[in-house]
């Protein structure tokens, strides 16, 4: 029986399509042009037309378990791919019976979804049974609790928080909640379909929540929660890199490894910095980092701002700040200056502005949420309460007039102190 051609051959290779109405079998492959025929003979076995004869199950939850039966899957469960619409399913396993396990993919949308059966790279039809009904199935989607930052979300014992999400359904007897590190469940205060309240437990240091529902295999996890520090030092859930040693931007500079003026400065990640850059026989790059130890990969020393030294005199409105967000609460800022030198004429201050901008020098003592003079080396202090969640920036400004003027800052501390 001639096969058919699949494109053009070449002088190395052709490529033919397995003929429909072969039967199962083993086969010689013979090759011959308008030439000549090839002597040589390749075997070929033709494999039995993989067949579905149903599903297990044709509606269920995330994670269901669905086994395909049939016949003629073959005995490599790696040869196999089932996707539920467009997403594949992790893993899948031939059951003793030769039948097709698997179980059904996160992220698909509920409702109807296509079945898609492949065996060798080749679909199958899926004889009538070739989609799969998904059912809403419970997802947390968030965390309301007082104690949310940009880069954590914290939890307080002894506290209600709440579980917003979808699917929970309204049967407090139907869910069990665990936190990590506490065995014992928590006592669920109430459910809806998309909001589950419960209190923190006494020993959670930190982790994620389990939940399970009746009649659902796969447990719903949580993201990660953290418990707020005895200290109330929140400085690393609410900024990035504030503190030595810093992390710098790897790219820029003279040799393009971020560093400038021999290795002295860099551009500090995560903070913005305005109206400060090194002159131009200096490269003109804008930084912000001092390194005390020339070209530390390890990280920089502090962040800066100083006139003379290869940047311009005088310096107006030098800003170095970052943006985040802080709930309703007290809180205290704390700046450790390690640097500080010729002040006479030296207005600078650290602050916390509203917004996404950091306030001019002027301006910072009649408007800023909170701020402290930058007046010698030591720590610089200012507390301030917010009344509701705020879009805030963090950091420092300066205007500097003289000559070989700077303020240097290895460490900002944010608390949270009611």
């Amino acid at each position: 029986m001639e096969a058919e051609w699949v494109g053009e051959p070449t002088n190395e290779a052709v490529t033919v399509k397995v003929p429909a109405t072969l039967s199962a079998g083993t086969y010689q492959i013979a090759v011959s042009t308008s030439f000549e025929t090839i002597e040589k003979t390749l075997d070929y076995t033709v494999l039995p037309m993989p067949e579905v004869t149903g599903l297990s199950v044709a509606a269920g939850y995330i994670n269901a378990e669905v086994i395909i039966s049939g016949k003629n899957f073959g005995d490599k469960a790696e040869d196999i791919q089932v996707k539920f619409g467009e997403t594949a399913c992790e893993a899948v396993t031939l059951n003793k019976d030769g039948h097709i396990v698997v179980n059904v993919p996160k992220g698909i949308p509920t409702g109807e979804n296509a079945i898609t059966l492949t065996v060798l790279g080749m679909t199958i039809d899926m004889s009538g049974h070739g989609t799969f009904e998904v059912w809403e199935t419970p997802e947390i989607t968030g965390v309301e609790t007082p104690y949310v930052y940009p880069y954590g979300t914290l939890v307080k014992a002894g506290e209600e928080i709440t579980f917003i999400g979808h699917g929970f359904g309204t049967n407090k007897d139907a869910v069990t909640v665990t936190f990590d590190g506490v065995t014992a469940p928590v006592e669920v205060n109430s459910v809806t379909s998309i909001a589950i309240a419960v209190n923190v437990p006494a020993g959670f240091t930190g982790g994620k929540v389990t939940m399970l529902f009746a009649g659902i295999d796969e447990p719903v996890l949580s993201d990660e929660l953290a418990p707020l520090p005895a200290d109330g030092d929140i400085s690393r859930y609410a900024l990035q890199n504030y503190k030595q040693p810093f992390d710098y931007v790897r790219e820029g500079g003279k040799n393009g490894d971020g560093f400038s003026k021999g290795g002295e400065w860099a551009k500090a990640v995560g903070w913005t910095l305005e109206n400060s850059k090194l002159q131009d026989r200096e490269g003109g790059c804008a930084v912000d980092l001092a390194f005390s130890n020339k070209g530390d990969t390890n990280g920089g020393t502090g962040l800066a701002l100083q006139t003379d030294w290869g940047f311009d005199n005088p310096k107006n409105n030098g800003k170095i700040y970052q943006k985040t967000t802080l709930q309703r609460g007290r809180y205290r800022l704390t700046a450790h200056v390690y640097e500080y030198g010729n002040g006479k004429r030296f207005t600078g201050y650290i602050a916390v502005c509203a917004g996404d901008k950091m306030l001019d020098t002027d301006d910072v003592p009649a408007q800023s949420l909170a701020h402290a003079s930058i007046t010698a080396t030591g720590d610089v202090v200012t507390e301030f309460s917010i009344n509701e969640k705020v879009e805030v920036v963090i950091g420092f400004v300066a205007t500097i007039v003289d000559k070989q003027g700077r303020a240097k800052i290895n460490e900002f501390k944010l608390e949270m102190i009611e």
